[in-house]
């Protein structure tokens, strides 16, 4: 079991002016239709849905699963990366904070959603083929120039 260190000086003056808090959380999942983007007082931000499933198997043995929608919000660069790379089906892991959003509909009642703001998004799957083939040869470009082997590991 880990040790937990508590909060530095930094963190506790923090706290004593208001609190001290996180909001984080990690989603791997593919992205569930196409990236919409727009452009919000000069800002570029992307918005799409990241279906995450969770597997088990039942007591009696029989496997479950259960989808789970995520709304996600994007901006700037990161919004930028993940329209041009990435497409519907396609896998990412986006690493964000959760926001609560809340609106008054036309017929007068409150509106309301749970987005993933994502501060970090990583492809796993590109978009088309041509562009894994370049991701790939970035990527053994880079090994050679580093002087690794993935054949020397030793596990």
């Amino acid at each position: 079991m880990g040790h937990w260190y508590g909060p530095s000086e930094k963190a506790n003056k923090k706290q004593e002016n208001g609190g001290l808090g996180m909001n984080k959380v990690i989603l791997c999942g593919r992205v569930g239709k196409e990236i919409e983007t727009k452009n919000i007082g000069g800002n570029y931000v992307a918005e799409f849905t990241l279906a995450t499933t969770k597997k088990w198997k039942n007591k009696a043995g029989e496997s479950q699963e259960k989808t789970s929608w995520h709304n996600i919000i994007a901006w700037g660069p990161i919004a930028k990366v993940v329209k041009e790379y990435s497409s519907k089906g396609k896998r990412l892991i986006i690493e964000g904070e959760i926001d609560y959003q809340s609106w008054n509909k036309s017929d007068g009642s409150k509106g309301y959603k749970t987005v993933i703001n994502a501060n970090n998004i990583e492809i796993v799957d590109f978009a088309d083929k041509e562009k894994n083939e370049e991701q790939a040869s970035l990527l053994r470009d880079q090994q050679e120039t580093d002087g690794f082997d993935p054949n020397d590991i030793p596990f």
